[in-house]
């Protein structure tokens, strides 16, 4: 297939763009999956009585995002 029937070919610029959509999707959720981990395991490790700066060191979350979960 050229370049100029690829442009124009509805159906394959459609697929083209789906994979790329799920792809970003993919990358997306598991950001988000990584980031909820995180949480959980600051979370655990405040309930177990570590200090902020451990738990943010041990997590990579910020001293702010730590102080959050500590409030909730």
């Amino acid at each position: 297939m050229n370049i100029m029937t690829a442009l124009f070919d509805q159906d394959y610029v459609t697929r083209m763009y789906g994979v790329d959509q799920k792809r970003e999707g993919l990358k997306e959720g598991m950001k988000a999956g990584l980031k909820e981990g995180k949480r959980e395991t600051a979370m655990n490790l405040l309930k177990m009585g570590m200090s902020a700066d451990v738990v943010a060191k041990a997590t990579g979350l910020s001293a702010e995002e730590i102080e959050d979960l500590r409030h909730q």
